[in-house]
C-alpha cells in the first residue's frame, strides 16, 4: 500500500481526510463511514505514514472478510471495485465484535426491535422526477411488495396510511436532508434507514435513476426491500445473495428472501401465523392447445435445444460448467447431452442478467464471465453477480478487464 501522511478530523462518527494519496484516502473515507474504522466523537488526530497504513491495511482485511474477497489488506483490484459499487448507506460494523470472521451467525441483529407485530407507514415525500418516468401508484405498488415481502415470513404485518402519525415513515431526499447523513448523487449511497430504536424511518436518494421493471437505472424494489430490513432491526448480511448485504446487485424479477434473511427476521419476530383456508373445489385440468392438425403442442421440441439449435451465446465458466442461452431460457451441457431439469429460466438462477444475450465469454486469467446485450455488459463469477453491474460498453473496460479474449457467440 502507498505511503501517505493524512491528517483524520474525526468528529460525529465522520471521518474528513484533508491531504493524502487519492486511491488511499477514498479507501480511508469509505472505511470509515461504514463502520470498519472505529471513530471517537469531537477527536482528531495526526496519523503518521506508518500509522495510517497498519490502520487501513487491517480495515482493508476486515472488509474483505465482511465481502466474501481475499483478505490480503492490500486495495487490489476486486476490492477497489467492490467499494466503488452502488450500496446502502447503513454501517456494515455496528458496534465491537461484529466483523465476519467474529460472528456465530452470518447475519446480524441491529440489537432493537418493535414491540408490536402491526406497523403503519406512509410516504411524506414521492421521487421528484414520478411525473416523467413513475407514476405515484408505481412507487406505492413497490412500496407495499417490499413490506410484504417481510410481512410473507414472519408474524409482522403492515398497514399503509396516507396520513396521520406512523411507525415509519419514508422520503425521497436530495444531498442534505436535514439528518445529518447527506446523500452524495447519483451512484454511491443509495439509501439509508434507522433502526427500530431510532424510529425506523427510511430515507430515499432522489438523484437515482429509480426504476422497476427494468435492468437500466437502480431497481426500487432491492432497494427498499433492503432499507426496510434496518427499519425493522436487521444489520447488513456478509452473504453476498441475501437481501440484506450491502452492495446492490441489479434488477431481478424473481427476487425473493434468502434463508439468511428470513432467519434474521424470524429470530425477532418469529414465524408467520398460519390461517385456516377453505379446502379448494377440485377443478377439471383444461385440455393442451393443439395445432392445426389435431396435434398437441409438443413442448419437449419446443425446449430441445437439439431440435431448434438457434442460440443466444454459449459460454464455459470459470468453474468448467458450459451453458447456453436462448430467449430468457438457459441450458447447462454434459460431456454428451444436457443436463436434466433443462432449460431454466435465467432470471432464475443468474440475478439480474436479461433475456436475449448477444454474446458471452470467459476471461481464462480471473475465471470470470462476461455477458454483453446492447452496449451493457454484466460480470459473474460462475453464476454469482458482480456488484456495480451492468456498465456501458462505450466506457470500456478497467483495467483489471482489459485484453481479454475472444467472445463466445454463435
Amino acid at each position: 500500500m502507498r505511503g501517505l501522511l493524512v491528517l483524520v478530523a474525526v468528529g460525529l462518527g465522520q471521518a474528513k481526510v484533508v491531504l493524502g494519496a487519492s486511491e488511499d484516502t477514498q479507501a480511508l473515507l469509505y472505511l470509515s463511514k461504514y463502520g470498519y474504522i472505529e471513530t471517537r466523537d469531537g477527536t482528531g488526530a495526526l496519523l503518521s505514514q506508518e500509522g495510517v497504513q497498519k490502520q487501513v491495511k487491517k480495515a482493508v482485511r476486515d472488509f474483505q472478510a465482511f465481502a466474501g474477497l481475499n483478505q490480503t489488506g492490500e486495495l487490489d483490484p476486486l476490492t477497489v471495485e467492490l467499494m466503488g459499487t452502488p450500496r446502502c448507506g447503513v454501517h456494515d460494523i455496528v458496534g465491537h465484535g461484529a466483523t465476519a470472521k467474529r460472528r456465530k451467525m452470518r447475519y446480524v441483529l441491529q440489537g432493537s426491535r418493535w414491540g408490536v407485530s402491526h406497523l403503519t407507514y406512509r410516504v411524506t415525500r414521492y421521487p421528484g422526477a414520478v411525473p416523467e418516468r413513475l407514476s405515484k401508484r408505481d412507487v406505492d405498488e413497490t412500496i407495499a411488495k417490499s413490506f410484504s415481502l417481510w410481512q410473507e415470513a414472519t408474524g409482522l404485518t403492515f398497514e399503509f396510511r396516507p396520513s396521520g402519525t406512523v411507525h415509519i415513515e419514508i422520503r425521497f431526499e436530495k444531498y442534505e436532508h436535514g439528518d445529518g447523513d447527506p446523500f452524495d448523487g447519483p451512484g454511491g449511497t443509495l439509501a439509508h434507514a434507522y433502526f427500530p430504536q431510532y424510529g425506523g424511518d427510511i430515507h430515499v436518494d432522489d438523484t437515482e435513476y429509480w426504476t422497476i421493471t427494468s435492468y437500466r437505472g437502480t431497481n426500487m424494489l432491492q432497494t427498499l426491500t433492503h432499507e426496510l430490513g434496518h427499519s425493522l432491526g436487521l444489520s447488513h448480511s456478509d452473504v453476498r445473495e441475501a437481501i440484506m448485504a450491502p452492495f446492490y446487485r441489479g434488477w431481478n424479477p424473481f427476487m425473493k428472501l434468502t434463508e439468511d434473511d428470513i432467519r434474521a427476521i424470524q429470530s425477532l419476530y418469529g414465524q408467520k401465523r398460519a390461517t385456516k383456508t377453505p379446502p379448494k373445489t377440485q377443478r377439471t385440468q383444461p385440455s393442451r392447445p393443439t395445432l392445426g392438425g389435431g396435434s398437441r403442442i409438443n413442448n419437449n421440441n419446443i425446449n430441445n435445444i437439439c431440435v431448434n439449435p438457434n442460440i443466444d451465446a454459449i459460454v464455459k465458466t470459470g468453474n468448467g460448467n458450459s451453458y447456453i442461452f436462448r430467449g430468457d431460457s438457459y441450458w447447462k451441457l454434459t460431456a454428451d447431452s444436457v443436463a436434466p431439469g433443462y432449460p431454466r429460466k435465467i432470471a432464475q438462477d443468474w440475478p439480474g442478467l436479461p433475456s436475449s444475450l448477444d454474446a458471452a465469454f470467459t476471461w481464462t486469467k480471473t475465471k470470470a464471465t462476461y455477458f454483453f446485450k446492447a452496449g451493457q455488459y454484466w460480470k459473474f463469477e460462475d453464476m454469482r453477480p458482480s456488484p456495480g453491474y451492468p456498465k456501458a460498453m462505450s466506457r470500456g473496460f478497467p483495467r483489471s478487464e482489459e485484453h481479454t479474449s475472444e467472445l463466445q457467440s454463435p
